[in-house]
């Protein structure tokens, strides 16, 4: 439980459950579980989808081709980054965390508890902006944007920080349901 590991696993499913350790798994095709895992989660996979339940500790998956799950996290410090796969954000925010998803062609799909409350900074060059919660604007995310492409706001009194890049995905923010 308090040990760190680490997982070199070519095409097999990696299936983690209740690490305190830190943590540190690749994969070129298989798909990757990591469930209650409070230390440093590192997390890399070319192709396969990667899903990551309740993380405490600090989150940074990556993955060219595959899809981005992350559910209820408890983490203050989340990175997410595909290329052409999808990332699904279900779950609240830690007041004071800073969160950063991104996608090139992918959509992003951010899923929150309608009492969230961060700092939103959301951009797609070429994609589609939808947003459904009541953001408090400060104006385009990006001055080189069209209005319609970003957003830089407050939801609540923005507690934790929220970034979300696209170049040509959608990214959708919508309250729980």
């Amino acid at each position: 439980m308090g040990a760190n590991l680490e997982i070199h696993d070519p095409q097999g499913s990696v299936n983690i459950e209740s690490i305190k350790g830190d943590t540190s798994v690749d994969s070129l095709s298989g798909n990757i579980s990591v469930a209650d895992a409070g230390g440093h989660l590192s997390v890399r996979s070319v192709g396969g989808n990667i899903e990551v339940i309740r993380p405490s500790g600090r989150v940074e998956v990556y993955s060219i081709n595959g899809n981005l799950h992350f559910v209820n996290s408890r983490s203050s410090r989340l990175r997410g980054t595909t290329t052409s796969g999808t990332i699904v954000y279900e779950g609240d925010f830690v007041p004071g965390g800073d969160y950063v998803l991104s996608d090139y062609s992918g959509n992003i799909n951010i899923l929150c508890p309608p009492t969230a409350s961060f700092e939103l900074d959301a951009k797609t060059v070429r994609g589609k902006l939808d947003n459904e919660l009541p953001i408090v604007s400060r104006g385009a995310a990006s001055s080189f944007l069209p209005a319609s492409n970003s957003i830089f706001g407050t939801r609540g009194t923005g507690q934790a920080t929220l970034e979300l890049t696209s170049f040509s995905g959608t990214i959708s923010i919508r309250q729980q349901q």
